[in-house]
């Protein structure tokens, strides 16, 4: 299975209607998760007013991530207008795998230049953060590994990068323990989303073989009505 699928092309039906499902659940439940992602960015640009970073380095990615947010609010309320149909899966799947790179960038850039000028407590706080939003948008979307890889890795690469780059070795120490722990929480998410399709698939099948059992019980039951009918019209013509 190709993870970062972005058209039903090549698909069986069953796996066609599974995977158009998921991306309808992920625009039905994903963007609630924006108000909590909203209100700690304002906590934040609360917390961080008085430090001497250039304000233009973080308010850039917080106007980056309105932005994205207004944007899939629209497409919220439009998809819970009309919905998803399977001609317009390939447009609504790159703007899923967008929404949630773009938001995993620019939190990462605010990443990058918050912890350059943070103190070692506050750099242990941030690092704390990032984990923790990582595991959230991992389990969130849990269903659908390439969403969860598009969420986290962009904001894990940046802020771990901007933590090597200072070569000391309590900051190179909070990156290889951010690597390792989101590295093993994505490992983790791929199996348990590969066990979610699988079982996903499986319910679809034996779905259809109920259906099918279901069809042909209808018909041996039509076809021995027809014989009994049959019968009693011979019966009664010989009598």
């Amino acid at each position: 299975m190709t993870w970062l699928r972005r058209s039903l092309r090549g698909l069986s039906p069953i796996e066609a209607r599974i995977d158009l499902q998921m991306l309808q659940d992920s625009w039905r439940t994903a963007p609630g998760g924006l108000i909590g992602q909203f209100v700690g960015l304002v906590l934040m640009g609360w917390m961080i007013r008085d430090w001497p970073v250039q304000h233009w380095r973080w308010r850039v990615p917080a106007t980056g991530l309105l932005i994205v947010w207004s944007i899939v609010v629209m497409m919220a309320r439009h998809f819970r207008r009309f919905g998803i149909p399977a001609s317009g899966y390939e447009r609504w799947r790159l703007a899923l795998l967008w929404w949630h790179g773009a938001q995993g960038t620019s939190w990462g850039l605010m990443a990058v230049a918050l912890l350059g000028e943070a103190s070692s407590d506050w750099r242990l706080t941030f690092v704390a953060a990032i984990i923790v939003y990582c595991y959230t948008i991992m389990l969130v979307t849990v269903h659908d590994w390439a969403v969860s890889f598009m969420g986290a890795a962009p904001l894990l690469v940046l802020a771990a990068g901007r933590l090597l780059v200072d070569q000391a070795p309590s900051s190179n120490y909070l990156a290889v323990v951010m690597i390792i722990s989101l590295t093993t929480c994505m490992i983790v998410s791929l199996n348990i989303s590969r066990r979610l399709r699988e079982g996903a698939l499986l319910r679809h099948e034996n779905a259809d073989l109920v259906l099918q059992l279901r069809d042909e019980i209808n018909k041996v039951t039509q076809a021995k009505a027809r014989a009994e009918t049959a019968d009693r019209h011979k019966s009664e013509f010989f009598a």
